[in-house]
């Protein structure tokens, strides 16, 4: 090393210190979605716990195989995934007008709805949670574009 001229030492030394960078930044990327996938892996399987407790007995399990109520199923043979998550976030919380889903308010705070609608998109088909998140979108910004000035 010491036959090397200082120029080449320091344009190594560069070099290296680049390379160590672009692998720091990269390892942080990855943490950064891993922090990610586990928080959302923690929302769905508390809404999983919550669902137990509160929807399954009428709306059954994801094969739907345990509805003995006449509710809809909230998988992909379903139409949950039709609505947008802020009417279902209502019927969640205040019932269904016109229909036999009781209001869960009493029972639930508005923590735990997105819990919930997180795990039971878990039952739906990748097509299903993308047209899903582009109606609640859509319904969101209806709804902006509604608001008096």
């Amino acid at each position: 090393m010491a036959d090397l001229p200082c120029s080449v030492l320091v344009r190594g030394g560069m070099v290296l210190a680049i390379f160590v960078a672009t692998q720091v930044m990269s390892a942080c990327s990855v943490i950064g979605e891993n922090r990610a996938e586990a928080a959302t892996r923690q929302l769905e399987f508390r809404g999983g716990e919550l669902y137990s407790r509160n929807c399954l007995g009428c709306h059954g399990d994801r094969d739907a195989l345990i509805n003995a109520s006449g509710a809809p199923p909230h998988n992909e043979h379903g139409h949950t995934w039709h609505h947008p998550d802020p009417q279902l976030t209502d019927w969640i919380l205040h019932g269904k007008p016109g229909g036999r889903m009781p209001p869960y308010g009493d029972r639930l705070t508005n923590d735990d709805v997105p819990a919930i609608l997180a795990f039971v998109k878990t039952w739906w088909t990748p097509e299903q949670r993308r047209t899903q998140a582009d109606v609640s979108r859509n319904y969101d910004e209806f709804m902006r574009d509604e608001q008096p000035e």
